[in-house]
């Protein structure tokens, strides 16, 4: 089962490479911080379960529980979303990915002041969240609109 496309030139961020690069940036916050394993291990965590917003909007969207499908259907998406020109890219709606706003992580932070383990699910969002951003911004150069719900709810209506 292939989760993900690995090539140095085509870079996307799929499951498996958010496990790799948050396994890499949680064991360098556990070489340098004083914190526990269990700690660390939320970050890494949260490093990659933040997608199952990903995933919850394909179930919604194709009435499909498949995990395999789900994956097959973000890959064939992304395929599709190349081929297309710039002015359909611009009008391309990609979903709305909850987990996957600033919003959130701000609330994240703010449950983090009431208990501390929210804290680690924020550094772990927070590292999601910046390689998806420049990934964004480097490879795909898509509308940054998904690293807001209030943008996306209000002006870029999802499919799911």
């Amino acid at each position: 089962m292939k989760f993900f496309k690995l090539n140095i030139l085509d870079f996307r961020m799929f499951p498996l490479a958010h496990i790799i690069a948050g396994g890499i940036f949680s064991g360098i916050l556990y070489l340098i911080f004083p914190i526990s394993f269990f700690e660390v291990l939320i970050v890494f965590l949260s490093s990659f379960l933040i997608d199952v917003d990903h995933y919850l909007c394909y179930v919604l969207w194709k009435r499909d529980f498949s995990l395999k499908n789900a994956n097959k259907w973000f890959v064939s998406d992304g395929k599709k979303y190349d081929g297309l020109t710039k002015t359909q890219k611009r009008n391309y709606t990609l979903g709305v990915f909850p987990l996957h706003g600033f919003e959130m992580l701000f609330l994240i932070l703010l449950l983090g002041y009431w208990q501390v383990l929210f804290f680690f699910v924020f550094v772990g969002f927070a590292f999601h969240l910046i390689s998806d951003f420049v990934y964004e911004v480097v490879h795909s150069k898509r509308a940054l609109y998904r690293f807001s719900l209030i943008y996306s709810l209000l002006y870029k209506w999802p499919r799911c």
